[in-house]
């Protein structure tokens, strides 16, 4: 079941609501900075992800049960 924003916690919809950062393109800029933002991006990706899923299985679980 998807779900919009206004179903889930106020900490998913703060980290939602946050637009991804872009890294500066700097002819300095070191490739391992490059890479650590990368990777800090992509688990933060990977947590919402977590966090959807986790909300959307407890609330169809919910739904289920014949809680509201």
């Amino acid at each position: 079941m998807n779900m919009d924003l206004r179903d889930k916690p106020a900490a998913v919809e703060k980290v939602a609501a946050q637009p991804p950062k872009k890294a500066e393109k700097k002819p300095t800029e070191d490739i391992n900075e490059s890479a650590e933002a990368f990777i800090r991006r992509f688990r933060q990706q990977l947590l919402l992800q977590r966090m959807e899923s986790i909300i959307e299985n407890n609330y169809d679980q919910m739904l289920k049960r014949g809680a509201y």
